[in-house]
């Protein structure tokens, strides 16, 4: 799931949200560059602001690459729990490590929540 999130990411795809993404009633937060958690607007946890920010990010050439993937067990919601390291570049700066959190839901093998921090 996490390998087929990027390659939609990495292409830009419209649908990415729809795909991806938990629904309103699961979803907890996306933060990822541009976008940070905690965040005083609570613009990470507006699963609405998603479709947005991802064009935008794809305008920026944003591209990322999974390094490393591990997946945990479940967590006490149910949710199976990954760690990862990515490196994203774009057409507007040289190529920055990120490492991740984040969880799927069991129900439905959407994303629920990802955190993704300059390393």
């Amino acid at each position: 799931m996490v390998q087929n999130f990027l390659s939609a990411y990495n292409a830009g795809s419209a649908d990415i949200t729809d795909r991806f993404i938990a629904p309103r009633s699961d979803f907890m937060w996306f933060s990822a560059p541009g976008r940070p958690f905690p965040d005083p607007d609570g613009v990470a946890t507006d699963r609405s602001t998603l479709p947005a920010y991802f064009q935008k990010r794809h305008q920026l050439g944003d591209h990322f690459v999974l390094t490393g993937l591990q997946v945990f067990g479940s967590d006490s919601h149910g949710d199976r729990d990954f760690a990862t390291r990515l490196v994203l570049s774009g057409s507007t700066s040289a190529p920055v490590h990120y490492a991740g959190k984040g969880a799927v839901t069991c129900d439905t093998g959407k994303l629920t929540l990802w955190l993704i921090n300059p390393v």
